[in-house]
């Protein structure tokens, strides 16, 4: 009778606890090191173990038609070299709610962090490259819209 209470409980909180699920994160690996592939793994899990518990999806090419995973809140770039990782976005940061804003911010410390300063996140409101990939994922459906859709 016990047992029968618990999962009819659990069953009745499931769509509620489905509610909750964090932001779906779609990260492009294209580094080529070890090291580098090593740090790329270090941040999708900060990123599933914040607070928010981001839900990760990876790959190392640039898609080029929805994942069935998808479609995202965000889209992280590494690329193979330089100082940059790329954040995209659905819209300007300035358009996202207070909570994906948060979450914004928390993968780029968390982006300078993994990658020892090596590397800065770079959003669509600081560099016209992730503004560009962002309004290509929005188009082909990676990125979903602003209120999530």
């Amino acid at each position: 009778m016990r047992k029968t209470a618990v999962l009819a409980l659990a069953l009745a909180m499931f769509p509620w606890v489905m509610a909750l699920a964090g932001p779906k994160v779609l990260i492009v690996d294209q580094t080529e090191g070890f090291v580098e592939s090593m740090q790329v793994g270090v941040l999708a899990r900060v990123h599933r173990l914040s607070p928010l518990g981001a839900e990760i999806t990876g790959t190392t090419e640039i898609p080029e038609e929805p994942l069935p995973q998808g479609p995202f809140q965000l889209v992280v770039i590494v690329p193979p070299a330089g100082e940059w990782v790329w954040v995209c976005t659905p819209g300007l940061p300035e358009t996202l709610g207070l909570e994906m804003q948060g979450f914004l911010q928390l993968v780029k410390g968390a982006v300078e962090k993994v990658f020892r300063g090596e590397r800065r996140a770079r959003d669509p409101a600081d560099d016209l490259y992730a503004l560009g990939w962002s309004a290509y994922f929005l188009k082909i459906g990676v990125l979903g819209g602003v209120s999530g859709r």
